[in-house]
């Protein structure tokens, strides 16, 4: 017996502007994404020049930046489950600098490994 399925309204312009406003937000978040993974590879060398660090300490930070990278993977569904989209993408990118900023203020291995960490814990929920 077959089953009528009710027809769908086609998006609204003020809809298809807020998918597009939201996908140009989550380009730019797995651009600047990408690209901290590749310039921390690229800075690795000054960066153990300029704060005294062994390769072994530049190696083990970004371990740990992607250990915790994946760990925070887990958290994408149960955060869009909790915010609106939009503004799970907004904390998240508003985190990333935040998290950054001890950087500025104390340059030492420890404060780079906790940097570290924390961006790839709130890095994860943006490409999971």
């Amino acid at each position: 017996m077959p089953t009528k399925v009710p027809r769908s309204e086609p998006a609204t312009e003020p809809r298809k502007l807020t998918a597009w406003g939201i996908t140009g937000m989550l380009v730019v978040l797995y651009l600047m994404n990408a690209s901290d993974k590749a310039v921390f590879g690229l800075i690795a060398q000054p960066l153990s020049e300029d704060l005294g660090l062994s390769a072994s300490q530049i190696g083990f930070t970004g371990s740990m930046f992607f250990l915790a990278f994946s760990f925070g993977g887990f958290f994408a569904g149960p955060i869009n489950k909790v915010l609106a989209l939009r503004w799970s993408i907004a904390i998240i990118a508003v985190l990333w600098g935040v998290v950054m900023l001890p950087l500025v203020v104390w340059s030492t291995f420890a404060v780079l490994l906790a940097s570290r960490m924390l961006l790839g814990l709130t890095e994860g929920p943006t490409s999971a």
